[in-house]
């Protein structure tokens, strides 16, 4: 009877306190642990320099820290109202713990995110599936390119997944024999869950999960089932979460809400650009991977299960998957992180197959692997090796050995772990396929990231730039928007977007400092004196694709010969070829200059 109910509610019947509790299992799991935390803290803060959206959310945490203001965002003292205000809060109150905002502690709520739901998803599918399915769950979660990559960013999209992931277990694990009081709780924290993730991104985290959570009570209750979504005091905290903070900000700033409806409305029809509607299937191959295969293969085991078998919970996570997927490919704008909230179900399936995939295996005994299966594999991994060679080379013809070195050795120690299994030692194999992956780790993180960051020369700059103003003296950040540059200068920055701006600056101070793309230098010289300190020195192609080339100058008032001024902006045209932004307006200038 009890298990037919907890079948009926989509949890797993109980395992047995002593499975749970032996040597094998804890080791296990502190394996695991072990592993989530080197993958995920290993070198957080020297790997690379900050990205865009870090630069961001670093810039407005230190200020928040500076002002005393956590209710407006700003970024060089100009509101910055994008984005809700989660992330920066996290950040600029860890730094309080940290001593201030630097890279780690940008990152660390990221981290910290990643590694919560590895835990969670480890403890959610021991309950459904058992110990075993569990700890491989959480190895795949942890392992996962969407982990690896977003976990070390200071961004909030790993900490909106926890959020969400976080809300749909309470869902999923609810019990119809639960005590009252302990169902109201559960949905209260349900929805406080789901107030804060609007907190974090607007309205994507609240509807990634009440659509998917409504379609399987509905589902699997029918119209009854939605009135558990009816909690009043969750209802209420989840109202309060979600109004408190654009109405604070809109008290002070009311055409906020017209950056609001962009940010959201017009963001989802194209505003900002498109994708096809498939864009999130062919992205979801890259970010699940190394384990893409596995995941292919645990896909119709898993959808047989729900939907021909009538098992609940596997219902569940194809409804959690797929109408977040569905919802995301709505949108016109699309980015391969926002499908990260969906990925944790594939991270379930993909553990409960590779259960069965080890128990199939053990009972092979010292068969192993046929031996045509293992050439074949061997064959895959030479072929995906040398095509990730070639790729590598000419992407990054510099540094084409190291990569070429790392890669051989994967598919080395991919072909060892194959080699392993057709001799029947899967634990041999499993070993060596985890220590392949730690050494390729070490040698990426390690060594070869920080060597290869294409914003190196920017982060320089802004060091040197540092040290050429004089004390006291704040930088002026000229036409460069919100620039994650401005984390590298630790004195204090002003932004000025405009030529007019810029006048009337210069006319109160008689004498600034600023930093500003080299072919935006035309305009400045067209009514002021400058005299270069500073400049990007050896940058890189892949710097130059992304980054045009700055320059820190002394503006200075003054008068400027009509020549000179023919001359400044004969030179920023010529900027055309290297695609700078004065480009467009240069040549008018000149003509301009010319006929006067």
């Amino acid at each position: 009877m009890r298990a037919s109910r907890a079948r009926a509610t989509g949890a797993a019947p109980p395992l047995p306190a002593s499975d749970l509790r032996t040597k094998a299992f804890t080791a296990g799991a502190i394996g695991v642990l072990a592993l989530a935390a080197f993958v995920l803290f290993f070198n957080l803060a020297g790997a690379r320099t900050l990205t865009f959206h870090e630069g961001l959310v670093a810039v407005v945490a230190r200020e928040m820290v500076a002002s005393g203001d956590w209710i407006v965002p700003r970024f060089g003292g100009v509101p910055r109202l994008e984005k809700p205000p989660l992330a920066a809060w996290l950040v600029a109150g860890l730094s309080r713990v940290t001593g201030g905002v630097d890279e780690w502690t940008a990152r660390l709520p990221a981290a910290l995110s990643g590694l919560l739901l590895v835990c969670l998803i480890g403890s959610w599918g021991i309950r459904w599936y058992g110990r075993r399915a569990g700890l491989l769950a959480a190895v795949v979660q942890s392992t996962t390119v969407y982990t690896i990559t977003q976990a070390r960013l200071g961004e909030v999209d790993m900490t909106l997944c926890l959020l969400t992931t976080a809300a749909l277990f309470l869902v999923a694990t609810e019990h119809a024999d639960e005590p009252k009081p302990m169902g109201h709780l559960r949905w209260i924290a349900f929805y406080l869950f789901v107030g804060i993730s609007w907190l974090g991104k607007f309205i994507a985290g609240p509807v990634l999960v009440l659509v998917p959570a409504a379609i399987y009570l509905l589902v699997r209750d029918g119209a009854r089932g939605l009135v558990r979504l009816l909690n009043p005091i969750g209802a209420m905290c989840f109202s309060a979460l979600v109004a408190f903070w654009p109405a604070l900000v809109a008290r002070e700033i009311p055409q906020a809400w017209a950056t609001w409806h962009d940010e959201i409305v017009g963001r989802s029809l194209g505003a900002m650009g498109r994708e096809p509607p498939w864009y999130y299937f062919y992205a979801i191959l890259w970010l699940m991977l190394p384990w893409t295969p596995a995941t292919i293969a645990a896909l119709p085991q898993s959808w047989r299960r729900g939907w021909k078998e009538g098992e609940t919970r596997e219902r569940f996570l194809w409804t959690w998957f797929l109408g977040q997927l569905a919802l995301l490919s709505l949108s016109a704008f699309k980015h391969q992180h926002y499908i990260i909230p969906a990925l944790p179900a594939l991270s379930l399936m993909t553990g409960r197959w590779l259960d069965g995939a080890l128990a199939s295996g053990a009972r092979l005994n010292s068969r192993g692997l046929s031996r045509r299966a293992a050439v074949a594999g061997m064959i895959v991994l030479a072929g995906i090796g040398s095509g990730a060679i070639f790729i590598a080379g000419r992407r990054w013809p510099e540094l084409i050995l190291p990569l070429g070195l790392g890669i051989g050795m994967g598919a080395l120690g991919g072909c060892v772990a194959i080699g392993l299994l057709y001799l029947g030692r899967i634990r041999a194999a499993a070993l060596a396929a985890l220590l392949v992956f730690i050494a390729c780790y070490l040698g990426a993180v390690g060594w070869l990231l920080p060597r290869r960051d294409p914003r190196l020369p920017a982060v320089e700059f802004a060091r040197k730039a540092d040290a050429r103003v004089p004390a006291g003296r704040p930088v002026v950040l000229y036409a460069m928007g919100p620039s994650p540059l401005a984390f590298y200068l630790k004195r204090g920055f002003v932004r000025e977007e405009s030529v007019a701006g810029l006048r009337e600056r210069l006319g109160r101070e008689g004498t600034i400092y600023v930093i500003a793309r080299t072919a935006a230098l035309g305009e400045i010289e067209k009514f002021a004196r400058i005299r270069r300190i500073e400049e990007t020195r050896n940058p890189t192609e892949s710097f130059l694709r992304k980054n045009p080339p700055l320059s820190l100058v002394e503006v200075a008032q003054g008068p400027v010969a009509v020549s000179d001024q023919v001359s400044a902006a004969a030179n920023a045209a010529s900027a055309r070829d290297r695609g700078g932004p004065a480009a467009g307006s240069a040549g008018r200038v000149v003509e301009k200059l010319r006929s006067d």
